[in-house]
This record gives structure tokens, sequence and C-alpha cells, in this order.
């Protein structure tokens, strides 16, 4: 699916279908990224994602919960990307799923190098990340 092709009126509960990825929208203003199994995300996947969280959304700010399937990975310009002001300008908080080793190495090396310049912390499941999600206010 590309990015003209999602609607604003897309309902919360409902979830879009990328090639690497899928989005879900759990409640107003709380996003989740799942990047599927197997993948190598580039700067072009993360591009097409905020582009689809951004015709939603347009210019507010949202909370986002990111997990990732098996033997899923970024490259450096995609996590640099990610961590840019053009996008984290539309972000409150970021939650990310750290439920093995690898992914805690990832999720240390993203925090080290590329800083997030909103709030951010790991969680071992999805309730304690939507909870925390949770106690930020909307913008």
């Amino acid at each position: 699916m590309t990015t003209s092709s999602v609607d604003q009126s897309v309902e919360e509960g409902s979830k879009v279908d990328l090639e690497r990825s899928t989005i879900f929208w759990l409640k107003p203003g709380i996003v989740k990224i799942y990047y599927k199994d197997g993948n190598e995300l580039s700067i072009q996947d993360h591009r097409e994602i905020f582009e689809t969280v951004r015709a939603k959304y347009g210019t507010k700010k949202v909370k986002l919960l990111l997990t990732a399937g098996d033997w899923v990975s970024h490259s450096k310009e995609a996590f640099k990307y990610s961590t840019s002001k053009e996008v984290m300008q539309f972000c409150i908080c970021l939650a990310m799923i750290v439920d093995s080793p690898g992914k805690q190495l990832v999720g240390n090396f993203f925090l080290k190098i590329f800083r997030p310049a909103a709030p951010t912390k790991f969680f071992k499941n999805e309730e304690e990340a939507f909870n925390w999600l949770e106690s930020f206010p909307v913008l």
C-alpha cells in the first residue's frame, strides 16, 4: 500500500500493511509500528512509515510503540532518519519492545548513537509499554 492510498479517516483499531512493516492505529494518538520478520529496513521504508502516519495525523504529535519480528535490522541511514528533527518533531514519546538480548543490543545502540529527541524507554512486553505511553498527554 502506498501512502497516497491511506485515508485520514482510518479508524482506530485498524491497520495499514506496508511491504516491511505494519502500522496499527491503537487509540487516538497512539501508533504501533511492527517491523516484519526477516527484513532489513532502509531509509525508504522508514520514510514510507512516517508518511503513512503523517497522512492520518497531519502535524499532530503521536506516541509510538515499536516492536519487531525476528531477524530485523535497520540501515544506519534508516536509524538516522528515524531520529531526525523532521520525524521527531511529531513524536511525543517512544516505547520499544525488547524481548530478546539481540533486540536489547540494537535498542541500546539506537539510543547511544542516535539519541531520540522524545522520551524513549524499553519494555519487555506491550502492556507495560502501552501503559507508559498512556501516561503522556496527547498534544
